[in-house]
Formats: structure tokens, sequence, C-alpha cells
């Protein structure tokens, strides 16, 4: 005698354990005994067994089947009646908290690194270059506003004060541009260095540059202010725009 296939033969309820007991003889009658442990994943509230046991013969086998026998399953959930059922009129939305999204950070400024990088490499040469002009236009026009401010403002009482603003403020500037030191130079250096030797020739000559800052000193040690005076304030103007030119040109060509 064979005992029931525990995969099939107990279906629709699944076998969870099996408890075996030695043959127990009884008045010259052997018993053999197993108790199943058996678990149901159905829902339907009556469900039916039938096992069978198999006789082993010496050409066959003979399946002998048990009587059917029905489970009812009864639920441990809280039944409620139908007609009290009701669903929810408004449900109040909960605050859900963002969680952010590090590695797609990272990935972002991996790639803009990498772009960044790669666009150094190709233009980093013409991106310094026009930074250069940039401050370099930018440093210009402030001081044409200041120097036009200046000379625009002096008249017979402010003579000496503006002009010597305005003046000061000329050498500063050159010397930005060139890196010599004009406010320490004479008159005289200051021509020679700017129409001969390192700025290159200008259309002033020297003899009229040297005029021009002649008339800024009487301006300056004599409070003398004349239409020649402010030609020479205009000059000087004109010179610096000249030298910047001149630097602007040896920046952009490189």
């Amino acid at each position: 005698m064979v005992f029931p296939d525990t995969a099939r033969a107990f279906s629709p309820f699944v076998v969870r354990g099996i408890s075996i007991f030695p043959t127990r003889t009884d008045q010259g009658t052997s018993r053999d005994s197993a108790v199943y442990t058996l678990v149901t994943f159905e829902t339907q509230p009556a469900q039916t067994l039938q096992v069978p046991v198999l006789i082993i013969g010496e050409t066959d086998s003979t399946a002998l089947y048990s009587d059917p026998d029905t489970v009812y399953l009864r639920s441990s959930l809280q039944t409620t009646r139908p007609d009290t059922l009701a669903l929810a009129t408004e449900t109040r939305i909960l605050p859900v908290r963002q969680q952010f999204n590090y590695p797609a950070l990272l990935m972002v400024i991996g790639t803009l690194l990498v772009i960044s990088g790669a666009v150094y490499l190709l233009f980093g040469k013409s991106i310094r270059r026009q930074l250069r002009l940039y401050r370099l236009h930018q440093r210009h026009l402030r001081f044409l506003q200041e120097y036009n401010r200046l000379i625009r403002s002096i008249d017979a009482d402010s003579t000496t004060d503006n002009a010597n603003k305005a003046i000061v403020q000329w050498k500063m500037y050159l010397e930005s541009l060139q890196g010599d030191p004009f406010t320490s130079m004479t008159t005289r250096e200051i021509a020679e260095r700017i129409t001969e030797n390192q700025l290159g020739r200008i259309r002033q000559g020297t003899a009229e540059l040297v005029d021009a800052l002649k008339q800024t000193d009487r301006m300056i040690y004599g409070g003398v202010f004349s239409p020649q005076s402010a030609a020479a304030l205009r000059l000087l103007r004109d010179v610096a725009i000249q030298v910047y030119d001149r630097r602007r040109a040896a920046i952009q060509y490189v």
C-alpha cells in the first residue's frame, strides 16, 4: 500500500506537513497511520476533498478512494452588512516628502564638467583673449566718463583742484595700459615715452604733447584757465584713446 502523492492528490489543498506513526498490531490486525496537515488558498466557503490510496499488486496497482468529504471555511474577518457600507465623500491628501535625486545631480555636474573641459581645450585661448578685451574696454569707458566729468566741471573757481584730479587720473590710466610710471615722470619724459619709445608714434608730436602738458601745469600750479587749457585737456584725452586702441590691437592679434 502506498500513501497518496502530496503534490496532486490533495487538490485544491496544499500539504504543509506530514506526521507518520509506527505500525500498530491489535488482535492480528496491523494499522499504519499518517496525519496530513493541509492549507488552502482558495476563497470558496465549501471545498471538497477525496484522497486515494494505492494498493500495489503483482501486475498493477489499484486506487481506493475515500468517501468525499466537504470542508467548510469560516472567515475570521468581521462582516459588515452591505447596506451599511458608505464611501468617503472626501479624503485628506497627505503631503509626501520629495527625495532629492543625487545620482541625477552628479550626472548633470559630470556632464557639465566634461563639456566645460572640452570647450576650454578648444576655445580657451580665444575666451581668455575676449575676457581681457572686455575688461580693457570697461576700464576705458570708466576712464572716459570720469575724465570728461572732471574737465566739464573746470571753471575759474575750481581750476586747480579739478585739473589736478583729471591729470592724475590720466597718468594712472596710461600706467595701467602700458605699465610705465607716468605719475613720477616729468612733462618731457611723459611726452617722449608716449610718442617714441614703447607706445609707438601717435598723431600728436612730442612738442604738441609737451605744450598740452605745460598748459595743465599752469592750471594746476597757477590756477590759470583759458581756451588753450580746454584744448590741452581734450588733446590728452585723444592721446589716451589712441594708446587704448593700440593696446587693444596688441591683445587682439596675440
